[in-house]
């Protein structure tokens, strides 16, 4: 390039220093000038084209990192979903959080604002609610008390209380902690029982019958109440021993049933004009409402006080055996009665703090009691089944022991089909499958008008085709089953397979005479194209 220019310059001095250009001068600088303009010209294309491809490149490599960044983020977000689900899974049913237990008085809106926000409570001016909030925790609130449950899980559980009084009872391994959150303080303990009021005139108070309790407040307080004190947020640096009008056998009775019989004496008035009530005696009225002591009463009637006793305490103690005894001494029909009540309640209580070994066993009482009528051991039977089923997740071995001993205590039980049913199900998931077909067969002659012998009709016979491997018995049970249940809801297969079996049987006449029932039957079936191709291929 620069020998060009200096070729060009050459020329031009020459010319100017002449003032005469001759023909070949000239022709030789066009040359030079049009050679000059092409280089120029490649030049700048040249960079025009690699500046393109440069900026080509950074517009590809921006769109794949703006492409690349969603993928991350919902890679990020899901990995950080499955840690929480992980580390909490009952935040994955929200509306598991709080359960109505029992209610008294006038409901009111309480559990229409259950059923509406799944965390905000409220009761009315004449009634009292009992809630499991979580797994452990249980929530007793008494008249014109509304919380918020903000946490409620196995672990942890987290109650602002805006007004009103209630009572909380923790069961569980020590590890499990419940906060109540009020304006006044912030009251945290672990497995314990305790009560709180609030109100815009008293402020908080704080009442605790077993454990201890952590009282922080916004003016600095942090403090530990124990069992048998009080804390009230007006006397926020004082303890002071627990006040004795509060009815603390009506509190526990109510906790150990989980239900509300009657409406409780304790109420917010004793909070708010106390010293009104001294007169009366709230123990002497509290005993009218205490459930256990009206089955004393019945049990009295009909001289058999003592062994009911000595039952209370045996069960309490876990002395089964013993229990046993007493229950086999039983002879009044009534006491029998109260006695089969007494233990239903009691295994329910076992479980819903989580004791199931003891809830089976004090069924075991009544379910091998001879005393108790045959319906009130079977429901005994059913009850302890279910606990085996949903709560221990017996494994399905141990289920079809429990359903033939069924058969073997209750032969005519209320229950019998569907246990028989049950007993079916256990040996298809366990793969017994002679068994079961052994069982649906039994179960259709046994309970002939049963909603459920439809469904066993066609099981039976799918069965018997791709477990046992018997063409002949099949084709026989499908027949059955179209001429029993003519427009069943498994009709359009009964019909397909009793093609398919007649063809591998080589009775071609019925396989012909279904396929045209089929095909007037359900022209556009899932079928029809398959038996088309067979029509084709096997009729002609």
């Amino acid at each position: 390039m620069q020998k060009h220019e200096h070729q060009i310059n050459s020329i031009l001095e020459k010319g100017f220093s002449r003032l005469v250009l001759d023909q070949n001068d000239i022709t030789m600088a066009t040359e030079q000038i049009i050679r000059r303009a092409k280089e120029v010209q490649f030049q700048e294309k040249k960079s025009s084209f690699l500046q393109f491809q440069k900026t080509r490149l950074y517009a590809i490599a921006a769109l794949i990192l703006l492409c690349s960044i969603p993928p991350f983020i919902y890679m990020y977000l899901n990995f950080k979903r499955s840690i929480i689900i992980r580390s909490n899974p009952i935040e994955k049913h929200q509306n598991e959080r709080i359960k109505i237990l029992s209610l008294a008085g006038d409901p009111g809106k309480s559990t229409e604002s259950l059923m509406t926000t799944k965390e905000m409570i409220a009761t009315n001016t004449k009634s009292q609610l009992l809630l499991a909030a979580g797994t452990r925790a249980r929530v007793l609130m008494f008249e014109s008390t509304s919380i918020k449950v903000d946490r409620a899980d196995s672990v942890k559980t987290a109650i602002s209380l805006n007004n009103g009084l209630l009572s909380v009872n923790v069961t569980g391994s020590g590890t499990d902690t419940v906060i109540i959150k009020t304006n006044q303080a912030l009251f945290t303990q672990i497995g314990t029982f305790f009560s709180i009021y609030t109100d815009s005139i008293n402020g908080s108070v704080l009442h605790v019958y077993q454990g201890k309790v952590r009282v922080q407040d916004r003016f600095g307080t942090d403090l530990i109440v124990e069992k048998g004190w009080s804390w009230t947020s007006k006397d926020r640096k004082e303890i002071s021993e627990r006040t004795k009008h509060l009815i603390e056998s009506d509190i526990n009775q109510v906790f150990k049933n989980n239900k509300i019989e009657k409406r409780i004496l304790w109420s917010q008035d004793f909070f708010l004009s106390a010293e009104h009530n001294s007169e009366k005696n709230p123990e002497k009225e509290s005993s009218s409402l205490n459930v256990c002591n009206k089955e004393t009463m019945a049990f009295e009637s009909h001289g058999e006080t003592d062994l009911i006793s000595a039952l209370k305490v045996q069960i309490e103690n876990d002395e089964f055996p013993h229990a046993a005894k007493c229950i086999a001494k039983l002879k009044n029909t009534e006491t029998i009665d109260s006695a089969f009540k007494l233990l239903i309640r009691v295994s329910q209580y076992n479980v819903s703090v989580f004791k199931y070994k003891t809830a089976l066993n004090v069924l075991d009482l009544i379910i091998e009691g001879n005393p108790f009528r045959m319906n009130q051991r079977e429901d005994a039977w059913i009850q302890s089944y279910f606990l085996h089923k949903e709560y221990l997740n017996s494994l399905p071995e141990k289920r079809l022991s429990l359903v033939k001993n069924y058969h073997r205590l209750f032969p005519d039980g209320n229950m019998s089909d569907d246990m028989a049913s049950e007993e079916i199900d256990l040996q298809l998931l366990l793969k017994n499958y002679q068994q079961a077909v052994s069982g649906m067969e039994n179960y259709i002659k046994k309970y002939p008008h049963n909603a459920r012998n439809e469904y066993y009709s066609y099981l039976l016979a799918t069965i018997v085709r791709e477990q046992l491997r018997k063409e002949k018995v099949a084709l026989d049970l499908y027949k059955q089953y179209i001429r029993n249940y003519q427009k069943g809801k498994y009709e359009e297969d009964a019909i397909y397979w009793t093609i398919q079996l007649s063809l591998l049987t080589h009775d071609q006449n019925t396989a012909e005479k279904m396929r045209k029932i089929y095909v007037e039957k359900y022209p556009n079936g899932r079928w029809s194209k398959e038996l088309r191709r067979i029509n084709m291929t096997s009729f002609k």
